[in-house]
């Protein structure tokens, strides 16, 4: 009961950017079942605007979009200076795209279709601490592993990290598996064209 009382001022303000009304609709639903004030738009373009109103805590972005795309849309924020974190929320597993995002500052990102359980836990490591970015503090560098038969890959991605990141670079060999298992990466690329 405490939390259907819980004031306007401390529920967490979470905007979805994606051009399914079903999971805008789905999303709107799950996150005020668990106390959070949902904000919803269908491309880059109405997400701006709702930024321009609204103080957001998380955004949740879709990749393919019309209008104004998730990329797009990510560049625009931090050519601003908005530095919300952002979850990509999307199905596309293209790995050019996902490192054009992670290169503008992507917090995170889920897979769809996606399970209940894995959002609230992304949702609370997001929002449940100080955002490092906003607080000035140091930010932990990105560990990106990738796994590609080609160094040309390698280096076209390395071109694309963000200051900071350390890419370490594997073939698909059974020395894989035991780089995977010895080393704690905070992205796993495979197959990067």
């Amino acid at each position: 009961m405490v939390n259907s009382v819980m004031s306007q001022k401390t529920k967490k303000k979470i905007l979805c950017v994606d051009d399914s009304k079903l999971i805008r609709s789905l999303l709107t639903r799950l996150l005020k079942e668990k106390g959070y004030t949902p904000f919803v738009a269908e491309n880059g373009i109405e997400a701006i605007k709702v930024l321009e109103n609204v103080d957001i805590d998380l955004i949740f972005l879709d990749i393919e979009m019309p209008v104004m795309n998730g990329p797009e849309f990510l560049k625009s924020i931090r050519t601003n200076n908005n530095q919300t974190p952002v979850i990509l929320l999307t199905s596309v597993t293209t790995t050019f795209v996902v490192a054009e995002c992670i290169r503008y500052g992507i917090s995170d990102y889920i897979l769809k279709p996606f399970e209940k359980t894995e959002l609230f836990i992304r949702i609370k490591k997001q929002i449940g601490e100080a955002n490092p970015i906003a607080e000035g503090q140091d930010i932990n560098p990105v560990d990106i592993l990738l796994i590609d038969d080609s160094e040309a890959a390698f280096n076209k991605l390395q071109r694309l990290m963000p200051e900071g990141a350390v890419l370490q670079w594997t073939n698909s060999d059974n020395n894989t598996l035991k780089k995977c298992g010895n080393e704690n990466f905070d992205k796993i690329i495979i197959d990067f064209a």
